[in-house]
């Protein structure tokens, strides 16, 4: 009889150990899938960022192509003037 419980207390002994260790075990599978959460949060807000900077680089390059616009516009517009003074000038000399 004394074997028999023995023989029992040692399967009882390896059966809470087996427990114990599965505890830690799932302690630390749910501290990962925590880390693992936090991990796909923050990648979420880096990739929002990037979003947020590549439309800002976006509305700025149309704000410089519009600019561009302008400026070749009134590049022209200065060229016209130029000319017609230009123009105005050599007519005057000839006049004299």
């Amino acid at each position: 009889i004394s074997k028999i419980i023995e023989t029992i207390s040692n399967y009882q002994n390896t059966i809470s150990e087996a427990v114990c260790n599965q505890n830690v075990a799932t302690q630390r599978i749910s501290e990962n899938a925590g880390e693992a959460t936090l991990g796909n949060v923050e990648i979420t807000r880096t990739s929002e960022r990037v979003n947020e900077g590549a439309e800002s680089t976006v509305n700025g390059l149309t704000e410089l192509q519009s600019s561009a616009e302008d400026l070749a516009r009134m590049a022209v517009d200065l060229s016209d003037l130029v000319e017609g003074f230009q123009v105005g000038e050599s007519a005057g000399k000839r006049a004299k």
